[in-house]
């Protein structure tokens, strides 16, 4: 979008525009820090509404504010692409947390990646070949049979498997931990120089421990029921 189109949504010249912010970074960094804040002034005043009788008035507080900034919600991905230092502003977690797990996969999984695992088995459980050796084979066939786009996918599957796990051990040793999808997984490849190391970006983990004066810290957990998370067969 074009200052113009701005400009004429807003029917004004767009010299107005560029007087106040002179390039769309500026206009684009001040338009989210504006919805943040919002976003936070509700927040805060949600913590002192009656759950059961103002769940009405909190979910339609937050569909309005989805509608009033709905160019950010529509393309979320697509604006923290174009303007990289709005991507900064968006993750707050990562800069906040005392550490960042970067969840990464194999970028090439075949035979050698196989044949290492299954070596790896041995060396621990020191399974007979007996045993190993027809999982093994069948992993083999099943994989040369798999195109790239296909491995790739399965690798990501993995990935959440781990996640999941990280996550589960976060709770139990009280660590707040924010999974996340949304970020640019290109320049953490590049910044980590992962293509060196056979491996590529899939999820960022940043966890820490909740400060004290997080506003969110009281809020009730917005949850599904069990009966509609659950289905019974």
């Amino acid at each position: 979008m074009r200052i113009r189109d701005i400009a004429e949504e807003m029917k004004i010249s767009p010299g107005n525009v560029t007087y106040h912010y002179k390039t769309k970074q500026a206009l684009m960094d001040s338009a989210y820090r504006y919805m943040i804040k919002t976003l936070e002034k509700m927040a805060v005043g949600n913590q002192f509404m009656n759950p059961q009788k103002d769940h009405l008035r909190v979910a339609k507080g937050y569909l309005e504010h989805i509608v009033q900034f709905r160019f950010f919600y529509q393309d979320t991905l697509e604006i923290i692409r174009s303007y990289p230092e709005l991507a900064k502003l968006h993750q707050e977690q990562v800069a906040q947390a005392s550490h960042l797990l970067v969840v990464c996969v194999e970028t090439i999984v075949d035979k050698h990646f196989i044949e290492n695992y299954f070596r790896l088995v041995k060396t621990i459980r020191d399974t007979p070949d007996a045993i190993l050796n027809p999982f093994k084979t069948s992993l083999i066939a099943d994989f040369e049979k798999k195109s790239q786009s296909e491995i790739k996918q399965w690798s990501i599957k993995q990935a959440y498997l781990a996640l999941g796990n990280l996550l589960t051990v976060c709770a139990l040793e009280g660590v707040d931990a924010c999974p996340m999808e949304g970020f640019l997984p290109k320049e953490y490849d590049r910044i980590l120089n992962l293509k060196s190391k056979g491996l590529q970006s899939v999820l960022v983990l940043p966890i820490g421990y909740r400060a004290e004066n997080d506003y969110m810290a009281g809020l009730e957990k917005v949850r599904k029921d069990l009966i509609d998370s659950v289905i019974m067969v």
